[in-house]
């Protein structure tokens, strides 16, 4: 897979939300100048993040080469060999459980990760 991705968005306000999202997380991201393309390089930044945000932002991965698209979502959501056999087999442990990096509470209102108070 290449180390780099780039993604094609309907609208300019879509890639620069996308553009500035990836920019805030310390990715390196260019915009195009017709503001419509994002591209990312990847070093040790996390692809799944990447991959989610740009999406959610309305973003389509241009593929280069042809069956691009495939192998990048294989490295952003590896599935382990015995996976399809069961869960139960398999045990979790630190090393082996992925969050991606743009999952954060820290941005969220003092109230919300307050239980709630029975009344």
């Amino acid at each position: 897979m290449a180390n780099e991705l780039l993604f094609h968005f309907s609208d300019r306000s879509g890639a620069e939300l996308a553009f500035d999202t990836l920019q805030e997380l310390g990715y390196k991201p260019k915009l195009s100048a017709d503001r419509k393309y994002v591209q990312i390089h990847l070093e040790s930044d996390d692809l799944t993040s990447a991959l989610e945000i740009s999406q959610a932002s309305g973003g389509t991965l241009v593929e280069e080469p042809a069956g691009q698209q495939h192998a990048v979502f294989q490295q952003a959501y590896p599935i382990q060999e015995g996976y399809e056999e069961g869960l139960a087999a398999r045990e979790d442990t630190a090393e082996t459980l992925r969050l991606p990096a743009h999952l954060v509470t820290e941005d969220f209102p003092e109230f919300y990760m307050q239980p709630e108070s029975e009344t």
